[in-house]
């Protein structure tokens, strides 16, 4: 695997973090300020759009090798779950669709604990997230539906006319994997970035991991930067075509949903739920959930122009490039 070495201090990158604000290097965390005065750092990191994830680590300049192995172990850990979780002909979701209505179809321990994850993610947001979403006709949509023995390692769709996909987790399951990868092979510092999720571990040299949120309609456009240490942070837009699972139609009201928890299949699974359930319920969803968020609507024109904010990110928010109003959210008591 290609790793790459900046070769220079995180020091020495400040300039360009900051006179890049919500692109590039800033948008992609980071840091600011080396951990120890003359502590020499360097951000290794894999080829951009080589795997199913991209990996960044903060760490002493003299670590290449350990590094290297990191950073391979990582997306290949990512790889793996990515592969299981596809939904291409052969795969564990391609023969329980084959078999909808039909019979169960066995697919092992892992499949089995990633279907009782989203049906517990489906049963928190009253069916906001629902992996049968996918089905072509509303009347088949129904989460309940989905029959998973754990004991059997099986899953079975009970009505024929059901389909699953698991778009909806796999992406944070993935870099879950290759959290659990870095952190096993004694990294602390790092980042991870896949398919609109992010996981941020510890800091970037001394300095918290910095976000962007991007204007959903302008990608080139930053709506907000946040600031992050052992967190997750995932983005659900209309370009992700999320379906209203009541109706089987794409979901409506939000421009897009940016979610916080402490993991990115947390981030990413509520982001879907949110973004599908619509402003008013969806807003409700990531109250109750005590999760930390920020969701923008838009104008018939296209534009942004509402962006709403859960309290909790008050102080580690920067809203200084948006022009609009800002929606505190706080938790009803």
């Amino acid at each position: 695997m290609d790793v790459r070495n900046s070769g220079r201090t995180l020091a020495a990158l400040a300039p360009i973090a900051m006179a890049t604000a919500g692109c590039g290097l800033a948008k992609n965390g980071v840091g600011v300020a080396p951990r120890r005065p003359g502590t020499e750092l360097a951000r290794y990191e894999t080829p951009a759009g080589a795997g199913a994830v991209h990996v960044v680590i903060v760490a002493e300049a003299d670590r290449d090798e350990k590094v290297h192995d990191a950073l391979a172990h990582a997306a290949e850990a990512a790889e793996t779950w990515t592969n299981l979780l596809a939904e291409g002909p052969g795969s564990a979701v391609a023969r329980i669709n084959d078999a909808a209505g039909k019979e169960p179809v066995e697919v092992g321990d892992d499949v089995c604990a990633v279907f009782r994850r989203a049906a517990a993610f489906s049963h928190a947001s009253k069916g906001a997230f629902d992996v049968t979403a996918a089905a072509e006709d509303p009347a088949h949509i129904d989460w309940k539906k989905v029959d998973v023995d754990p004991r059997g390692h099986t899953v079975f769709l009970s009505d024929a006319g059901m389909k699953v996909t698991l778009a909806g987790i796999a992406p944070g399951i993935a870099i879950e994997a290759a959290r659990e990868s870095l952190q096993n092979d004694g990294f602390d510092d790092f980042e991870i970035d896949g398919h609109h999720a992010r996981y941020f571990g510890g800091d970037a040299g001394g300095a918290p991991w910095r976000a962007a949120i991007d204007d959903p309609h302008d990608p080139g456009r930053v709506l907000a930067t946040v600031t992050l240490r052992d967190e997750a942070l995932a983005t659900a837009s209309e370009t992700g075509h999320i379906l209203d699972p009541k109706t089987g139609a794409p979901a409506k009201g939000f421009s897009s949903v940016t979610v916080l928890a402490s993991d990115t299949t947390t981030a990413y699974g509520y982001g879907v739920a949110v973004f599908a359930a619509g402003p008013e319920a969806g807003t409700e969803i990531l109250l109750a959930r005590g999760l930390q968020g920020v969701l923008v609507t838009s104008s018939s024109g296209g534009a942004a122009s509402t962006i709403s904010v859960t309290a909790g990110l008050k102080g580690r928010i920067d809203l200084s490039t948006w022009t609009g109003g800002v929606r505190w959210l706080e938790a009803k008591r």
